[in-house]
């Protein structure tokens, strides 16, 4: 059994507006198949300390001393 095409069966057409109302209906798509407990976590993870180290500086890099205009350097 797909339990994500479970929940999605269950949620596909539903609104919540608390993640109480979320956590009811998940449990609710699962009352049939006899899995009792279900966890729900919801993480917000901190993006900006894992994208930082990737970003390159380009803060110069559309200033006219920078740019490379048609294949003509610019001096």
């Amino acid at each position: 059994m797909h339990f994500g095409g479970l929940i999605w069966k269950k949620i596909r057409d539903s609104t919540f507006l608390t993640p109480q109302q979320y956590e009811e209906a998940i449990k609710d798509a699962f009352k049939d198949v006899g899995i009792p407990i279900i966890e729900d976590v919801f993480v917000v993870p901190g993006y900006q300390a894992y994208i930082n180290p990737h970003l390159l500086d380009i803060s110069q890099a559309f200033k006219l001393k920078y740019t490379n205009c048609s294949g003509f350097l610019i001096t």
